[in-house]
């Protein structure tokens, strides 16, 4: 029986995405403000997962890309379950850090269910326009796919995350402005990474072709 190969290359880029995007989710807890807009500060790490997702998808194809998004929902999924379950375990008589151990760590399922479903149809649909708009150009314009793709896969991913976690319990405007402003910040993020991600991208077929 034939086995699949993995580069080491692809590997690492793999681990690296799902580190990211399980670190994003745990800084997410805290909010910042620049100029009167509030954003969580998992908004300063969580675009570069498209990045790496545009990567994957770009040298390694759609199915490589897949698995690994698949992979970050799993490793989610078991995380904030695993948080879940050592909140409700009994502390000890001398740890009083409970209230903020649920503070930064608890999830309400809402929440939860949200971040799982953005992540997944976000990230499936940025890989999936990367594969299909690279064969509508035979493979030019890197940034016509890099930046198509994101304008898809960060408005699902936005719109479903605050749809789902906030709908019936936050004002419409309020959620209107959320959307907007998450939404700017990504796809402003992705397109001035563009020549970041050239350069990734470049470099990482340069030494892929050597193995």
């Amino acid at each position: 029986m034939k086995q699949k190969q993995f580069s080491k290359l692809f590997v690492i880029i793999s681990i690296i995405s799902v580190a990211t995007m399980l670190i994003s989710n745990i800084t997410a807890t805290k909010l910042f403000e620049i100029k009167s807009v509030i954003l969580p500060c998992s908004a300063l790490l969580f675009p570069i997962t498209y990045i790496i997702g545009d990567v994957i998808a770009e040298i390694y194809g759609y199915k490589k890309a897949k698995l690994v998004i698949i992979l970050g929902f799993i490793a989610n999924a078991f995380m904030v379950l695993f948080f879940q379950f050592t909140i409700i375990m009994p502390p000890a008589s001398t740890w009083n850090m409970q209230s903020s151990y649920e503070t930064i760590l608890g999830t309400t399922p809402r929440i939860f269910i949200a971040s799982l479903m953005a992540f997944l149809f976000g990230s499936l649909s940025n890989a999936f326009l990367m594969q299909k708009i690279k064969e509508l150009t035979k493979d030019k314009f890197l940034w016509v796919r890099t930046i198509g793709s994101t304008i898809v896969g960060e408005l699902l991913d936005t719109v479903i995350f605050v749809s789902i976690a906030f709908i019936g319990n936050v004002n419409h405007t309020i959620i209107i402005t959320t959307m907007a402003s998450q939404y700017l910040w990504k796809l402003s993020y992705e397109v001035l990474a563009t020549p970041f991600t050239y350069q990734v991208i470049k470099k990482i077929k340069k030494i892929e072709e050597k193995y």
